[in-house]
């Protein structure tokens, strides 16, 4: 069990903003690539709110990890789904990204390690403006629900 979550001002989220934030938001999630998400953390300068520093942490550590693996990685398709927390917030929605990654054995090798991660990442809104973002690893599996 692991949630990490950040209150955002919802004067600066407007709904504008949020709706620009959570756009980039899906595209970073579709690179899985953790210098993308920190500088989608620094334009909507989230590094000021409290426990910036975990959720950074959180994403970029699981987003660093699969890369960091091996040379030449691939990343082959990243896919999403809807999912509920089962723990800390028991109910509470959360968007989950799998995504599957091929790291070569060798350097003129056809063979490859297949691999798969996931992360969930939950968002509270009140009146379509961001109030909270946060991570959670204790939802329910695409096949459980």
């Amino acid at each position: 069990m692991s949630e990490t979550v950040i209150k955002v001002d919802p004067e600066i989220f407007t709904e504008e903003v949020t709706q620009k934030f959570l756009k980039e938001h899906e595209a970073a999630c579709q690179t899985m690539d953790y210098n993308t998400f920190l500088q989608l953390f620094l334009k909507y300068d989230l590094t000021q709110l409290e426990d910036f520093n975990k959720i950074v942490s959180s994403v970029l550590n699981n987003m660093k990890n699969w890369k960091e693996k091996a040379l030449n990685v691939e990343l082959l398709e990243v896919t999403s789904f809807d999912s509920k927390c089962i723990f800390c917030n028991i109910g509470n929605k959360v968007k989950v990204y799998q995504w599957k990654s091929k790291y070569p054995l060798g350097e003129n090798s056809e063979c490859a390690i297949l691999h798969t991660c996931t992360i969930g990442f939950r968002f509270e809104f009140k009146n379509n403006r961001l109030t909270e973002y946060g991570t959670c690893n204790s939802y329910l599996d695409k096949d459980e629900k």
